[in-house]
């Protein structure tokens, strides 16, 4: 009897053993055959690209134009546009079968701050591509509020191209209370709209002579007097205490510009105006931007050697103003300009 129980249990554990072989079998196979139906498909060659600034005004027209991407052996993809403020309609400016350029000619709306363009660029048989780009709409120098100026206050107006600049007393000096826009230098992220927010980013070279007749740029005596008119010790590298008081609690599109910091108490008493609009730098005309909500530079017409000049700078976490030498050529920055007071 015993020997029986243990022929029967022989016989069930290898039915066992023969069932899991085959279920397993039955996944692997399956498996297989899962992922044969799996199709990879090829990358469209290249990186998309499109040229959109950051920052843009109402009613500015763009005509982008897609580039950079193609089909291994069929010449160019389709390509559809997508705008953020209305999201639900594809624009295709251009099919497979080669049916259009597929540029995209883009208005700027004036009820929008922020808006994202993407491309699409597809083909049938690969994976699709794009690129977004995320916008600013910026109103010229209404982008930038509550620099607490009073309402009568004194305005200059550049007859090279008839921006107006206010401007305020400040010891025996009256300073321009916007950065400089005028001439052919930079903007911020190189978009036009930026000019008249920012101001331009000059190389020393082009800050020297970019202030309108009458004006000019300020030299090592006129920050003095700005300085030691409001109690700062005299001396040329360091004005200490003072940085708050130049600084303007400003707002850009609504948002705070300078960042608080609990060593800085911003009060812009000498009504300076002082916006963190950072810097460039340039190698041979490609420019990066750097340190705005951090920094604000100006050039002065302080040279330091042949090949360096000085400026004055604001940092976000320090009360003072700082002197520090910058190339000429690769350092760019805005500029104030400045007069002797009548």
């Amino acid at each position: 009897m015993m020997n029986m129980m243990k022929r029967i249990m022989k016989i069930q554990h290898s039915c066992l053993l023969a069932a899991l072989v085959l279920l397993t079998a039955g996944m692997v196979s399956c498996k297989k055959d899962d992922d044969s139906e799996t199709e990879i498909l090829p990358e469209l060659t290249g990186t998309l690209n499109y040229e959109l600034p950051s920052y843009v005004m109402a009613g500015q027209v763009f005509e982008l134009v897609p580039t950079g991407v193609s089909k291994d052996k069929d010449g160019l993809p389709g390509i559809y546009w997508v705008v953020s403020t209305n999201s639900s309609v594809r624009d295709t400016t251009r099919y497979e079968n080669g049916t259009g350029t597929g540029a995209y000619t883009l208005v700027i709306p004036d009820d929008i701050t922020t808006m994202t363009v993407t491309c699409y660029a597809f083909a049938e048989g690969y994976y699709n591509t794009s690129k977004a780009v995320t916008v600013t709409r910026v109103k010229g120098a209404e982008s930038i509020t509550g620099l607490n100026l009073p309402e009568d206050v004194a305005q200059f107006s550049d007859p090279r191209d008839g921006r107006s600049y206010p401007y305020v007393k400040i010891g025996s000096r009256e300073w321009m209370v916007r950065n400089l826009a005028y001439g052919t230098a930079p903007a911020y992220m190189e978009a036009v709209a930026m000019q008249d927010v920012f101001g331009l980013f000059y190389s020393w070279d082009e800050a020297v002579s970019a202030c309108p007749e009458g004006w000019r740029l300020p030299d090592a005596d006129d920050w003095k007097d700005l300085a030691t008119a409001h109690g700062c010790a005299d001396t040329e590298d360091v004005y200490a205490g003072i940085g708050g008081k130049l600084m303007a609690d400003a707002y850009m599109n609504d948002m705070k510009m300078w960042e608080f910091w609990p060593d800085v108490k911003i009060t812009n008493n000498l009504r300076f105006c002082a916006i963190p609009t950072g810097y460039a730098l340039d190698a041979d005309g490609s420019y990066t931007f750097k340190g705005s909500s951090h920094y604000a530079v100006f050039w002065t017409a302080e040279e330091n050697g042949e090949e360096q000049a000085w400026c004055r700078q604001l940092y976000v976490k320090s009360n003072d103003v700082y002197k520090a030498s910058m190339y000429k050529s690769a350092f760019r920055a805005p500029v104030r300009c400045v007069r002797t007071a009548e």
